[in-house]
């Protein structure tokens, strides 16, 4: 297959392709470089209809969910709270289409000070602090990778410290 153009935005990729054997043009869609599979591509004939679905695939698949893009060894974060802020850290186990396997892993907390009620957590990867494992759902949406956890949606951790705070 040759390609013959891409359009993206954001995350969201989607590319024609021509191919000689079946004499065809095929829109295919991809979020964070992942193709969404062969039952989101379309085909046609036609170069123009090809060029205009494109651009239509990219305006739907703005906002939708789609496949999510996580791997084993990955960590997800979650933060919650009422009057103080606090952030549990999960590791990927195993991931499937639409689940990710999750262990829990402890954290490396610093305070903002002696007397503060505020700092900052660091996951601490591989170090489990429960055998237990649980299974969520995963999905990207909006140009991020979101698991379904206890307190809400959890993404995946960037790698920058996370902010916590405490209440008395």
């Amino acid at each position: 297959m040759r390609k013959i153009t891409e359009i993206s935005k954001d995350s969201i990729t989607v590319k024609v392709m021509f191919d000689a054997e079946w004499q065809e043009y095929r829109c295919q869609l991809y979020v964070e470089a992942h193709h969404q599979g062969e039952k989101t591509d379309y085909h046609t004939d036609d170069k123009q209809d090809a060029m205009d679905t494109a651009k239509a695939m990219l305006k739907e698949a703005e906002g939708k969910e789609h496949l999510h893009t996580l791997k084993k060894g990955d960590i997800v974060y979650n933060s919650w709270g009422y009057d103080q802020t606090n952030v549990d850290f999960f590791q990927i186990i195993k991931c499937t289409k639409c689940f990710v396997i999750l262990r829990p892993i402890g954290k490396m907390e610093c305070t903002d000070g002696r007397m503060a009620m505020t700092g900052h957590v660091m996951p601490r990867k591989d170090q489990f602090t429960s055998e237990e494992t649980t299974r969520h759902k995963a999905v990207f949406w909006r140009g991020r990778n979101i698991v379904t956890v206890r307190h809400g949606g959890g993404c995946k951790w960037d790698g920058e410290p996370k902010r916590v705070s405490s209440y008395a």
